[in-house]
């Protein structure tokens, strides 16, 4: 409650006094991996406590099956916070946040961020490729991409 470090992220903003509900997959899924592994490149003591994956040990949290369940418990707790894809969040009028990128600025999660991304990287390994927390312009830190770009 009252976390010095969220409000100094949002300065000039009234943020609630409450208790933060932390919520998370239940099951494995790619999202999971994907905020895993953007969580455990910002965060040390994520990295080497919990770590990256499908599926992990959470230190706390509510669990949800897939984006229904997640979903279903942040719109019905207050002060909770979760993840869902992208397109499941747009596509549910779901609130949605900035994060900070790799380079330090706010950023929101939209189509053109997520190609800010995808500039640079090396397709040759692989058409699916790992983009948490990449450096440049505008670049959404939690980006998992499963095809080419130009495909």
């Amino acid at each position: 409650m009252d976390d010095e470090a969220i409000a100094k992220l949002n300065p000039g903003l009234k943020l609630p006094s409450q208790n933060i509900a932390v919520v998370r997959r239940a099951d494995g899924s790619g999202t999971s991996f994907v905020f895993t592994s953007y969580l455990s490149k910002v965060n040390e003591e994520w990295k080497s406590k919990i770590g990256a994956g499908s599926t992990v040990n959470w230190p706390t949290g509510l669990g949800g099956k897939g984006n229904d369940g997640i979903a279903a418990f942040v719109q019905r707790l207050p002060g909770s916070i979760g993840y869902v894809e992208y397109a499941y969040a747009k596509q549910n009028n779901l609130a949605y946040t900035k994060l900070v990128s790799a380079d330090g600025k706010p950023v929101s999660p939209t189509e053109d961020n997520f190609a800010n991304a995808a500039k640079g990287v090396d397709w040759s390994k692989s058409f699916a490729q790992d983009l948490t927390n990449q450096k440049g312009e505008n670049a959404w830190p939690i980006h998992l991409n499963h095809l080419h770009p130009g495909a």
